[in-house]
């Protein structure tokens, strides 16, 4: 039996050829073997390890919590209409959170 293993992933799995009741391999390479191979893409494989990272950066973040003065402060703003959110300032920090990832 030959099995090839080429970066194991969940995304996609195939077979090469079909068992047959005599013992022999049809529709695959010749010979008197069943053949396995198993590939992802090495792009599948980082956006994988990238949300994987991510979620427990988060969740980690999610239970620490924040600061009891910082969470009082934003309070007061939303009640005072004064709260302003800064897409520019998200967006950067979702790059640097997502370069960190990557390359860590």
């Amino acid at each position: 039996m030959k099995i090839t293993l080429n970066n194991i992933s969940p995304y996609r799995m195939e077979t090469v050829g079909h068992a047959r009741t005599d013992g022999k391999v049809s529709g695959g390479p010749k010979g008197n073997y069943d053949a396995l191979t198993i590939q992802s893409s090495s792009r599948q494989i980082q956006e994988k390890t990238f949300s994987e990272a991510l979620s427990k950066q988060v969740v980690s973040d999610a239970r620490q919590g924040a600061p009891a003065d910082k969470v009082e402060a934003v309070r007061r703003q939303v009640e005072a209409g004064t709260y302003r959110i800064d897409p520019y300032a998200i967006a950067s920090r979702m790059l640097v959170s997502g370069e960190a990832f990557a390359h860590g």
